[in-house]
């Protein structure tokens, strides 16, 4: 049995200009607890860390939004998250140890655009359908900045420090379109 009472701070912040757009900055701390997983060997041969502990970090991000006229909404944003004390598994005497292992960093910058083509080339045709288009684009560079796995830990060939996190793709393109029709409103007969 583990009782957790875990209090995380975070604080935001947004500066609306003239323009309707605004600035805008984040950071707060994370956590992410020990699972039931975790805390249970998948073979007789596995051995659980007793002093096995939550993960815990932070993020931080800032970025640019707004819309511009009546027909374009965008937002530019930055992040880092820190990510300290992954849990992992190693040999340790022939057996497979989990215990916490090492830390990663996440830095990326994220984007999002959408243009309504029936408001900047048609504004004054009623009637029109809409349609929008939008790209969503993110940049991400995620990697372990520590690894303590004592078997590779000298290695520079089999290290994993500065390597890739996986799951983590480097990059993110999403693009759409939407149509919209309004439907016409019926006329009623008295």
């Amino acid at each position: 049995t583990r009782n957790r009472l875990v209090l995380l701070a975070g604080m935001g912040v947004e500066f609306a200009t003239r323009q309707q757009t605004s600035f805008y900055g984040n950071v707060s701390q994370s956590f992410r607890p020990v699972t039931f997983s975790e805390l249970t060997p998948s073979a007789l041969t596995e051995v659980i860390d007793p002093n096995l502990k939550d993960s815990r970090g932070y993020n931080i991000d800032l970025g640019w939004r707004g819309r511009w006229d009546d027909f374009l909404v965008f937002d530019l944003s930055f992040y880092h998250l820190q990510y300290e004390g992954r849990i992992g598994a190693y040999l340790k005497d022939s057996v497979l140890f989990r215990t916490n292992i090492g830390n990663s960093s996440s830095t990326g910058i994220e984007s999002f655009i959408e243009v309504d083509f029936t408001k900047m080339l048609w504004k004054q045709v009623s009637g029109m359908p809409s349609i929008k288009v939008f790209a969503s684009n993110a940049w991400n560079r995620s990697r372990y900045t520590s690894w303590d796995n004592p078997a590779i830990a000298n290695d520079p060939a089999k290290s994993i420090k500065g390597k890739r996190v996986e799951n983590a793709p480097e990059y993110i393109h999403r693009f759409g379109l939407s149509l919209k029709k309004k439907k016409k409103k019926k006329k009623k007969h008295t």
